[in-house]
């Protein structure tokens, strides 16, 4: 909900701060963004600044859960099936943190545990579309992730104006902003529109797979 809001956000900057000047610095830059996470009256645009820290406090709170719960359904799993599965138990909170195995590791864990929880009859069975759709889309949030906290105002082409008085008077100079969206901040849009369908995917796998464990622990 926060990357949606956030696109939305970005729309609605792209029509009316893009390309038109503005009297004051509306959008904070990399190091300011940064310094005053927790000071709300230190931006001009409440909206990023709100936006910006619930990313990265529901960010935080969503990667502590999704290990606290990745965890738990490999421990349910290894009630199913004790010693068949490939990695040790703390694998499932771990894996995600190693470099490069973190692109194939979990998903096999992921694997091991479908299929350890699924119905009798179906513990060898291929990995369902659910399954693998969720790891796609993983995958791109992993890749995505860094570019989805950074703060997008830093990406936008900014040009400093500074608007002379006429020869007859004296005074006063006028100063503005100019904004723009480079390509990298269109690719920041984008990957926040696209992090909705990435959830989508993932609440699906979630669900299927509680509801399989659940069915398989009552039984």
């Amino acid at each position: 909900m926060v990357s949606a809001l956030t696109a939305v956000h970005q729309l609605i900057a792209l029509a009316t701060a893009a390309g038109r000047r503005q009297e004051e610095d509306l959008y904070p830059s990399w190091d300011d963004a940064w310094e005053n996470i927790a000071d709300v009256t230190a931006w001009d645009s409440v909206p990023f600044h709100a936006l910006f820290a619930a990313q990265l406090l529901f960010g935080a709170g969503l990667a502590v859960s999704w290990l606290i719960w990745f965890a738990r359904v490999r421990a349910v799993a290894e009630r199913f099936a004790p010693g068949r599965l490939r990695y040790p138990p703390y694998m499932a909170v771990v894996g995600w943190s190693i470099p490069v195995a973190n692109f194939f590791l979990p998903k096999q864990i992921a694997n091991d545990v479908w299929h350890a929880s699924s119905p009798p009859g179906h513990g060898t069975a291929p990995a369902p579309r659910l399954l693998q759709g969720w790891w796609a889309t993983f995958l791109f949030a992993l890749v995505a992730g860094p570019l989805v906290l950074t703060p997008w105002t830093a990406l936008l082409d900014r040009t400093s104006l500074t608007e002379e008085p006429p020869d007859e008077m004296s005074c006063c100079s006028s100063y503005y902003d100019k904004y723009e969206f480079n390509p990298e901040t269109w690719l920041t849009l984008v990957v926040h529109v696209l992090v909705v369908p990435a959830a989508v995917v993932a609440a699906g796998y979630v669900r299927q797979l509680t509801i399989m464990q659940a069915a398989k622990d009552r039984s």
